[in-house]
């Protein structure tokens, strides 16, 4: 049996501003994914979930209820046997540490291991440009118009700026970085948080301009404060890209909150990551004080996770 293992992500700048053709900074994080798959006989394809139970489809999966459930997972498999020659179906395991809904890429990192998995255990030895482009039509079953950011951070780990058309720009960070997320327990969909941002670029044309200019400057500067090490710059320009978030309405009241507690503990910055309305918030601190703000998060509601940011993107091996 084939194990794939890809990793969620954190978004540190630039959420939303991506999808309008801005860079975003983004850094894979230490919780993964892992997708297990088997060739089966029969032509079909059956997908375990450690949350979301079992279904079965056919070589051509086709969503069985608006929720989707299982189907993008499915889709990928589809996708990867269309690519090996039908006659054979697959069943396919996934389980993840991610909590789903928690803007921590989720189901970008559970696709790319799908992606994997099935690849090798049909045999075929598909590049990581071929496993990120499955895993994004995937992606495109599960969120209205997707930036393809948390693929991309998932199959190539480690920290990265990331701009739709452009070349991938790698980012160096300081060995053994670790940050504080603060997960508040409200799961949200990517895509209905993307539609309230585009509502309010119509109406708002001015303001949403604005907002866009800002958070480019911000992103720009807080890739130059993490290549250099300077978590306390670094700090101080997530809690102003929390502010603009502010601004572009997908902040929550639940998220401020845990954004203010981070940062009236040891934090040297914090801001809501992913699309917002829900989901999680990250924290940078002073290297030995993730668990005092760790311990705040947990007294203010939100449930805290200390990850390291992950220099591995997608594996695989076989067991």
């Amino acid at each position: 049996m084939i194990h794939s293992s890809a990793p969620g992500k954190v978004i540190l700048s630039g959420e939303h501003a991506v999808v309008y053709g801005n860079p975003c900074l983004v850094a894979a994080i230490s919780l993964r994914s892992e997708a297990r798959a088997e060739v089966a006989q029969e032509e079909k394809i059956e997908v375990v979930s450690d949350v979301l139970g079992r279904q079965v489809f056919g070589l051509e999966p086709e969503p069985g209820s608006p929720e989707k459930g299982l189907f993008p997972i499915a889709s990928v498999a589809g996708s990867v046997l269309g690519k090996a020659g039908r006659g054979r179906g697959l069943k396919v395991w996934v389980s993840s540490q991610i909590p789903p809904g928690s803007g921590l890429g989720s189901s970008a990192s559970v696709l790319v291991a799908v992606a994997s998995a099935c690849s090798k255990a049909l045999g075929l030895d598909l590049g990581l440009d071929e496993i990120a482009k499955l895993a994004g039509e995937g992606e495109k079953k599960v969120h209205y118009n997707p930036s393809g950011v948390d693929v991309e951070i998932a199959v190539r780990g480690g920290a990265m700026v990331y701009e739709k058309g452009r070349p991938i720009e790698r980012v160096a960070y300081p060995e053994g970085m670790k940050l504080v997320i603060g997960f508040s327990g409200v799961s949200r969909r990517t895509g209905d948080m993307v539609r309230r941002v585009a509502e309010f670029a119509e109406s708002s044309k001015d303001r949403f301009e604005i907002c866009l200019k800002s958070i480019g400057e911000v992103t720009s500067r807080m890739r130059a404060s993490l290549a250099s090490s300077d978590l306390a710059e670094l700090g101080r320009m997530m809690t102003l890209n929390h502010a603009l978030l502010c601004l572009l309405g997908v902040s929550t009241e639940t998220l401020d909150g845990l954004v203010n507690s981070a940062i009236s503990s040891r934090a040297l910055g914090a801001k809501l990551t992913g699309a917002g309305g829900g989901g999680s918030i990250v924290a940078v601190c002073p290297p030995g004080e993730e668990g005092e703000v760790a311990r705040k998060i947990s007294e203010s509601g939100g449930v805290p996770f200390v990850v390291n940011v992950s220099s591995e993107g997608v594996r695989s091996w076989a067991k």
